[in-house]
């Protein structure tokens, strides 16, 4: 039998240093939000191993020996996007921070209702999906992780991006494209970062 993944343990908000981005979303939700987010959650914390292993990055003499996450300089970020829609996948990617800035929040967003995201969160879907040369580029895939997290995240969250220096600030986003449920429609967030010292730590990293 599989051990629980980290939100599956998650029942205080107590942030900590080794605390995992997908706990930081889970701690901030009920239980029927948990069990509602399950899938969504599971690809968080699956995107976070494979950012942070070296065995998942693609074989070569610059990268051997070295995670995703090793590569991420100062200005940065990780966007993590996961749909609770198991049809739908999860995308990840390294961003600038200055792109999601450029962006303003749409107006009239709330954590209920947010059109902006749900129309970017499909686009990412139907990109997982698509085959051939029907299938988004990496340039492609990164825009619309930097949309996405700049029709989540407020004023407050931007902030926050703002002031993570000398770590790997994260942007995790689980939203739900289901028609129906409990969460249908919404979008939970954190701005955290990777637990650990990654920063700077490869080295062919400095391209800023």
């Amino acid at each position: 039998m599989n051990a629980p993944l980290p939100h599956q343990l998650v029942r205080a908000c107590t942030r900590t240093h080794s605390q995992s981005v997908v706990d930081t979303i889970a701690c901030r939700l009920d239980p029927d939000e948990l069990t509602s987010l399950s899938t969504g959650l599971q690809s968080i914390d699956f995107a976070e191993r494979g950012l942070c292993a070296p065995a998942a990055m693609p074989l070569s003499a610059k990268s051997r020996g070295t995670a995703a996450a090793d590569n991420v300089v100062p200005g940065e970020v990780i966007v993590i996007f996961a749909d609770a829609n198991p049809r739908r996948g999860y995308d990840a990617g390294i961003v600038w921070q200055r792109h999601i800035l450029a962006i303003p929040r749409p107006p009239g967003v709330t954590p209920h209702r947010n059109p902006r995201a749900s129309s970017i969160s499909r686009r990412i879907g139907q990109g997982l999906l698509a085959k051939g040369a029907a299938r988004p580029s990496v340039e492609q895939r990164q825009s619309a992780l930097v949309e996405l997290a700049a029709a989540i995240l407020d004023e407050a969250d931007r902030s926050r991006l703002q002031a993570l220096t000398g770590c790997v600030p994260v942007v995790a986003i689980v939203g739900d494209t289901r028609a129906a449920g409990l969460t249908s429609g919404r979008f939970y967030h954190a701005v955290t970062t990777l637990p650990g010292s990654w920063l700077g730590t490869s080295a062919p990293t400095g391209r800023a």
